[in-house]
């Protein structure tokens, strides 16, 4: 992931990578110069899970986050918040 520069769309949707996974996908995908779509549905997230996730919205080209089914509380709402605040 880090190499493909060519990246538009990622789906990983129901694969239960949970909070670690979240983050190595973060780290992996952090201002990845194309990405615009990273889909995550049902995959077991949680708050810790999403607020790494949202990373990839602050700064970058990412238009759309599919994460439904991920638990999500106030904490990670409020993350996600923060970062669409800082993405122009």
């Amino acid at each position: 992931l880090c190499t493909n520069r060519m990246l538009r769309e990622l789906y990983v949707s129901d694969n239960r990578f949970g909070v670690e996974g979240a983050r190595l996908f973060a780290q992996a995908l952090h201002n990845h110069p194309s990405l615009i779509v990273f889909g995550c549905l049902f995959c077991n997230l949680g708050d810790d899970g999403i607020v790494a996730i949202a990373e990839l919205l602050r700064g970058g080209c990412l238009r759309r986050l599919d994460i439904y089914g991920n638990h999500i509380g106030a904490r990670g709402v409020c993350a996600l918040a923060n970062a669409l605040r800082q993405n122009d």
